[in-house]
């Protein structure tokens, strides 16, 4: 997976659950990217049009996605997001954000009629 020495050379990138709001609304191209697992999304999953890759199939997956695009990652709470982030730089990725809090924080701060879980 990781190497460890090469992880801690990653800077993180995160957007805010407000922030992401200002974007779609702007109409900013990017592509969201949910890396939970499909019964997840079934819980729970944004009003906007997203990319399903589960984190667990994201490294085989990568070679499909387009580099030059932003992305936004996201998951349940942000910490699997943050793994996705870091490979996806790995691989040569230059605008990738994790959502902060996830799935759950933009239900808390955004649109309280998703479940959160």
């Amino acid at each position: 997976m990781l190497n460890k020495n090469k992880q801690t050379d990653l800077i993180m990138d995160f957007i805010t659950s407000e922030e992401l709001q200002d974007k779609m609304e702007s109409g900013t191209g990017f592509i969201l990217l949910d890396v939970r697992e499909p019964f997840e999304a079934n819980i729970s999953n944004f009003k906007h049009e997203t990319t399903s890759i589960p984190y667990n199939k994201l490294g085989n997956e990568v070679e499909n996605l387009e580099m030059d695009r932003e992305y936004i990652v996201f998951c349940r709470s942000g910490a699997t997001s943050k793994d996705a982030c870091n490979m996806l730089k790995e691989a040569g990725f230059k605008n990738v954000k994790s959502l902060k809090g996830g799935i759950n924080n933009w239900a808390k701060k955004i649109d309280p009629s998703l479940p959160q879980y």
